[in-house]
């Protein structure tokens, strides 16, 4: 075993030439030693690499692997592994799909995140998507192809921040706006609609059918919230905890479907809806919209009426607005928790709380647009 520039014991296959003051790495199998660095640390990671060579172990681009990284998830039972996989392949593939996955750094990391962010990305998805990534080169390191993963590498601090910032929400005036004004397609009003009256998330309301809404309830019908948009679990959905929740239907919200369902839906998509429809399909594929291309929508939908548009905002605007407005209307804040949320009970009296289906009705009745008629009318108004 030889000795280090500072007299330190060093491992087995390096070794320091004092000559050229850089380590020299040997591996069984190779006839020469290689070059190991100026660092004790490069060396390890040299004698690493190099026996992955003699194994035959070639370098992986990082599209390749992740290919390999969603079906092990996906037979590990990981949930929404489709979805992350969709993201890296929008967001990170394009950019660095091509390079190996030893070669990628922190710093070429957190430039593609910057670039994303300068570009519209929120910082929450960009977030996620980093989260993604880092499962990725998690699974590399156990598999031995990378020593480091460099997602983990990255500074506190240096990523883009989130926040919740309060100007995200959409004003009463906007919502009725994006939900009433005939300068957007009807459609469109229509799934803005879901979204501001069940206070969902954009894949949830991208992903409700005809057959979630209940009408035989009292005094108010329901719609199931149980899944997103491509057969996703919902957010706080564990293996141990199915998140479902139910959701009363505003009567102005019952009218614009009942109108919808009769006329409005066969007008823009041909046909009368099944009850394992989208409410709102895409009309191209009879299929639901991504919360992507609802984004995008929405974007010119605001640019086109004159609503400046927040970074930040996009559907989950509708859902701030309706959580403000029913606590500006003097709402329980445990029964809006309940209507709003699907994470995991906090503790043994969440367990043995349930709340009467009347109360959540009399909280969704809380909220009142000013303009409920023109509302209620969008769903037929184009038949």
């Amino acid at each position: 075993m030889g000795r280090g520039p500072r007299g330190e014991e060093l491992p087995d296959g390096i070794s320091w030439d004092a000559a050229k003051m850089r380590y020299r790495v040997r591996v069984p199998g190779l006839k020469s030693p290689a070059h190991g660095g100026k660092t004790l640390q490069a060396a390890k990671r040299k004698k690493r690499e190099l026996e992955r060579e003699v194994k035959g172990i070639r370098p992986q681009t990082l599209s390749a692997y992740i290919d390999r990284w969603e079906a092990r998830k996906a037979r590990a039972g990981r949930r929404n592994v489709k979805k992350e996989r969709r993201a890296l392949e929008l967001h990170v593939q394009p950019t660095l799909g091509q390079r190996h996955l030893n070669d990628l750094t922190p710093g070429d990391l957190l430039d593609l995140w910057w670039t994303l962010y300068n570009g519209g990305l929120s910082a929450k998805t960009i977030r996620n998507i980093h989260g993604s990534l880092s499962s990725v080169y998690s699974l590399a390191v156990l598999e031995q192809l990378v020593d480091i993963n460099p997602c983990m590498q990255i500074p506190r601090g240096e990523m883009p921040r989130t926040g919740h910032n309060p100007w995200k929400k959409y004003e009463p005036e906007e919502v009725v706006a994006l939900l009433t004004d005939e300068r957007i397609r009807v459609d469109r009003r229509v799934l803005y609609a879901l979204f501001f009256y069940f206070a969902d998330r954009e894949g949830e309301g991208c992903g409700f059918t005809f057959a979630d809404y209940n009408r035989t309830l009292e005094p108010l019908g329901s719609m199931t919230i149980d899944k997103q948009y491509q057969g996703d679990p919902l957010k706080g959905s564990r293996d141990d905890y199915e998140a479902t929740r139910r959701f009363p239907v505003h009567p102005d919200a019952a009218a614009l479907l009942a109108r919808w369902k009769l006329a409005g839906f066969a007008s823009i998509n041909g046909r009368p809806p099944r009850d394992n429809d989208p409410i709102v399909p895409n009309p191209a594929t009879m299929k639901a919209r991504s919360p992507n291309a609802v984004y995008k929508a929405l974007i010119e939908d605001e640019k086109r009426i004159g609503i400046e548009h927040k970074r930040g905002r996009a559907t989950h605007g509708f859902r701030k607005a309706w959580i403000s407005m029913v606590h500006a209307a003097g709402a329980d804040r445990e029964v809006v928790r309940v209507l709003t949320h699907t994470g995991r009970p906090r503790d043994v009296l969440d367990l043995y709380t349930q709340w009467p289906w009347g109360k959540l009705c009399e909280t969704v009745q809380l909220v009142q647009l000013p303009v409920a008629g023109e509302v209620t009318a969008i769903g037929g108004r184009y038949a």
